[in-house]
């Protein structure tokens, strides 16, 4: 068989750097953040989403998630030095479950709009409460109105 294609050192390590690449930026947010700021795809930005991710899913301040699951927080915090804004700025990201009370009323308000639009859509009255007559009428309706 033929050669079609000279490959010579340079065009082999442009490849593999292009493999590299972007093997990196499929798994950035998986992977652990690289130490070094000056490195291309370690942007502020990506730090500071990396950062969130993190901060968002804590447990009693052990980490939940991810390559850094089990360690604790302030490991994590003196590993990357975390600055305090950074870690304001994660806090502010993080949806607001840390209120039981507060995560209960929005699952309430949820459902409650969920449930006015399931009404609204089978021509009833939007009342917001799912009863058994409701459940009844939406059974009958996925059946075909049997």
């Amino acid at each position: 068989m033929k050669k079609l294609y000279f490959l010579d050192e340079e065009e082999k390590n442009r490849i593999l750097n292009i493999h590299e690449s972007a093997t990196k930026r499929q798994y950035l947010s998986e992977a652990p953040m690289v130490k070094n700021t000056n490195v291309p795809n370690n942007s502020p930005e990506e730090r500071q989403k990396n950062i969130t991710k993190v901060y968002c899913g804590l447990k009693n301040g052990v980490i939940t998630a991810g390559t850094y699951k089990d360690n604790k927080w302030d490991d994590y915090v003196k590993e990357w030095t975390v600055l305090p804004n950074e870690i304001a700025i994660a806090k502010k990201s993080c949806p607001k479950t840390n209120n039981p009370q507060q995560y209960r009323q929005q699952i309430i308000t949820k459902t409650t709009d969920t449930t006015k639009q399931i009404q609204g859509l089978l021509g009833l009255e939007k009342t917001g409460v799912m009863d058994s007559s409701l459940l009844q009428k939406i059974n009958t309706k996925l059946n075909g109105g049997k």
